[in-house]
């Protein structure tokens, strides 16, 4: 999977999320703004990310809104369907042939 459903979920119930760069994570999260995003293989760090967000309520909510915020705006069902038309739109306007 390369965006876990759970990541959107879990940032649309406005709860900010500490993962590692690999896959589509950093596709949506933005680390410091909406998440924590951490080194893959990096046990301290990603302990670290995760005690501070246990530790700092009040960063923990500003990201969780910042994270609802970005789903509601680049990950809506109806945000997702436009792209895909657009990019059906694309790739039949660059396959019509004309003479």
């Amino acid at each position: 999977e390369g965006l876990p459903l759970t990541i959107l979920e879990a940032m649309a119930s406005e709860v900010p999320v500490v993962a590692t760069t690999v896959g589509g994570a950093p596709e949506v999260i933005r680390s410091g703004e909406n998440g924590v995003l951490v080194s893959p293989g990096n046990a301290e760090a990603l302990a670290d990310a995760i005690a501070d967000m246990i530790h700092d309520g009040h960063r923990r909510r500003t990201m969780g809104v910042n994270a609802r915020k970005t789903v509601l705006e680049a990950f809506t069902l109806a945000h997702c369907s436009r792209q895909v038309f657009r990019h059906y739109q694309l790739m039949m306007t660059d396959s019509v042939v004309t003479d």
